[in-house]
């Protein structure tokens, strides 16, 4: 009994120490982490995820507020040039030496053309000059850009005696630029923000860049609601990175790569030298008077990037791109114009391929256009423009800047089209 006494008392003494002991280590073991709170080992192992997360969600709780300010700014602009509002009436006056030349091709595009040209005329730099050529619009897009010229003579309006398309419009246009840089833009794009001209031309000139590609959004329906456009800006892998020549050379292909730091191959987007257009004008030549009506952006910009010796892509958001296919100078889905639609797509290979550099690169850049637009389009099987299709095909297979490996796929196509010739 006694034993059993000693016992229980030596359980309950256990019993005893072991509660102190919890409330004595637990204390410790806070203290310690706090002592040594400044640590690195400690501080990567215990804090830096609540760290973390703090600044992600500091980040993201700015992007949010950024994306809806500029939203709101971006939108402003907008309905200001959609209901005609005039924001610097002072500016409406004809620029003696305008500093940037804005060029628009005009086709069938009445529903838009007031809104874009507002969207220019609302900038506050002054010293621009808008260049118009109408390419032989059946609607009343050159009425409403004659009653335009009337308030404001710093629009220039020209017509094509004949629809040539855009490659050829915009290139007339900057022939008849005085201004020290092109501003080419799309007959329905919108400019929405009202000092893109003074911040990209301060960028220019300071840099003594000859191609300056500035960010922007899309949007899929002809206004801004948030739910129709982009929030993600497009154009702005790498910030601030100058890039030059041979490098400038190489080739670009959209969103292929989020690090990919080379320009889009579109023409709207960006700030460039006349000096380098029109020699890249002059060197197209003839071949400017072949109607293109498919990605005639592509050859131009090629051209540019040919001879350009810099360029730099900057985050500004300038414009909202949008993705109307009535605005096109030609509709490639038009039956009664498929003919004329598989000649264009035959003569913008054609042109791609005489002018673009004479390197493995390059060629297989214009061998990509090639297979997507002539392969796998619907005119392939037209015989529309079938010989030229089969001596573009000739002249990939025997070119020694091509891989050898992509010859067999090329004489695929050789056999496609001689087997089409014969049917």
């Amino acid at each position: 009994m006694e034993n059993q006494q000693e016992i229980e008392k030596c359980s309950f003494t256990f019993f005893i120490k072991i509660i102190i002991l919890l409330l004595l280590i637990f204390p410790r073991e806070n203290k310690s982490k706090s002592k040594n709170s400044n640590n690195s080992e400690n501080l990567n192992t215990l804090n830096i995820s609540n760290i973390n997360t703090k600044i992600n969600i500091n980040i993201i709780t700015n992007q949010s507020k950024t994306i809806n300010y500029e939203f709101y700014e971006y939108n402003k602009y907008f309905q200001n040039a959609k209901e005609g509002k005039i924001l610097y009436e002072e500016n409406l006056v004809y620029s003696q030496n305008p500093l940037i030349s804005v060029v628009i091709p005009l086709y069938n595009v009445e529903q838009y053309i007031n809104a874009t040209l507002l969207s220019v005329q609302n900038q506050k730099m002054k010293d621009i000059e808008i260049i118009l050529i109408d390419d032989c619009s059946t609607d009343n897009s050159s009425v409403y850009a004659e009653e335009a010229q009337k308030k404001d003579p710093r629009i220039l309006l020209f017509k094509n005696k004949k629809n040539m398309g855009v490659l050829y419009s915009r290139s007339i246009g900057v022939l008849k630029a005085r201004g020290k840089y092109i501003f080419p833009l799309d007959n329905d794009d919108m400019i929405i923000i009202d000092d893109l001209f003074d911040y990209i031309y301060e960028e220019i000139e300071e840099g003594k860049y000859d191609i300056i590609e500035f960010s922007w959004i899309e949007s899929y329906i002809y206004d801004l609601v948030i739910n129709s456009f982009s929030t993600k800006p497009y154009c702005v892998h790498p910030l601030d990175e100058v890039i030059y020549q041979p490098k400038l050379r190489k080739r670009f292909n959209r969103n292929e790569n989020e690090n990919l730091h080379f320009p889009d191959r579109f023409l709207w987007g960006k700030i460039i030298s006349k000096e380098l257009y029109i020699k890249s004008i002059e060197a197209l030549g003839e071949d400017l008077k072949q109607r293109i009506t498919i990605h005639e952006d592509t050859i131009m910009t090629f051209m540019l990037f040919k001879y350009g010796k810099s360029y730099k892509k900057i985050r500004k958001i300038g414009i909202c791109h949008f993705l109307l296919d009535t605005t096109t100078s030609h509709n490639k889905y038009s039956n009664n114009r498929f003919k004329s639609t598989c000649l264009s797509y035959v003569n913008y290979i054609d042109i791609l391929y005489k002018n673009i550099e004479n390197t493995t690169m390059a060629k297989e850049d214009a061998l990509f256009e090639f297979e997507h637009w002539i392969m796998q389009v619907a005119c392939k099987y037209a015989k529309y423009g079938l010989e030229k299709k089969i001596n573009i095909t000739k002249k990939f297979y025997y070119d020694p800047m091509i891989l050898k490996e992509r010859k067999q796929e090329i004489s695929k196509f050789l056999t496609f089209f001689n087997n089409l010739k014969n049917q």
